[in-house]
């Protein structure tokens, strides 16, 4: 028998839910940075309070990615530090840079911040 069968239709009730996701707000580096002889280091808070989540870091020029990193954290704010074995950024070279929260619900990516090193 190849008939096709239906039911009513089911309404979502209050038992429907699903979780909000707030994005990432970049705090650093925005604009000029200047390091002054420091590490550049990538500043955000994470209004859902504790993940996993991935840096981005691209050039504007050509758009090449020149960094991705995966990074753990559970405080306000998280700081990670640019390592050294990455591919080194070019001063006066437009970049940008994003973090896209992975778990534990995952898939809200922050806006693209722009930043430039000064020498």
């Amino acid at each position: 028998d190849n008939s096709i069968t239906s039911g009513p239709a089911t309404h979502p009730g209050l038992a429907t839910s699903f979780h909000f996701v707030q994005r990432v707000v970049l705090e650093s580096p925005v604009g000029l940075d200047s390091l002054k002889g420091f590490p550049l280091a990538f500043i955000w808070e994470d209004p859902n309070l504790g993940g996993t989540y991935q840096i981005i870091v691209q050039r504007l020029d050509d758009q090449e990615y020149v960094w991705s990193h995966v990074v753990a954290g559970d405080a306000n704010p998280i700081v990670e530090t640019y390592p050294s074995t990455a591919t080194p950024l070019v001063a006066n070279v437009p970049y940008q840079w994003r973090v896209k929260w992975i778990e534990p619900n995952g898939g809200s990516s922050s806006l693209w911040a722009a930043f430039t090193i000064q020498p």
